[in-house]
């Protein structure tokens, strides 16, 4: 068995475990740090955020726009066709005029959606897009004044 080191005194000479071994001392380049400097590997940035997942907010309210076209296309020309009916000869005037303001609700609105890049905006305007095209197919260009028996 092994003697247990001899009893410290409080003397530095007595102590076996003073200080840094020989040939030892703070790493090449380094100087001693300060106590409160954190670890440089502490500084390290945040991860970057996932990429959030917008695809259900933009179709939502794509369907919500192509209800609100719908909408609007149907109340304007309600009042479109009836003021060109009762109207004496100056109906293609009227036609004209609610189809250059459903091709602005539908078209230029939706482009200007478009062009703020939100979410909720894009959404909408895709919708809005999709209501003019989906309402100019189905009628044949009926219902937003691209048909040219419209007009003569």
């Amino acid at each position: 068995m092994s003697a247990p080191p001899p009893p410290n005194d409080g003397h530095p000479s007595n102590d076996p475990y003073q200080g840094q071994p020989p040939g030892q001392g703070h790493p090449p380049n380094q100087g001693p740090q300060h106590p409160y400097q954190p670890n440089p590997a502490w500084n390290t940035p945040p991860p970057p955020q996932p990429p959030s997942n917008n695809t259900g907010i933009v179709v939502g309210l794509a369907f919500a726009g192509l209800a609100i076209y719908s909408f609007v296309n149907v109340v304007v020309g309600f009042f479109i066709f009836f003021a060109a009916m009762d109207n004496r000869g100056g109906g293609q005037s009227i036609v004209i005029v609610g189809a250059v303001i459903l091709a602005i609700v539908g078209l230029a609105l939706g482009i200007g959606l478009l062009f703020i890049r939100k979410p909720v905006t894009t959404g909408l305007g895709i919708g809005l897009m999709l209501g003019w095209a989906l309402w100019s197919i189905l009628s044949a260009g009926l219902c937003t004044g691209l048909n040219p028996g419209l007009y003569g």
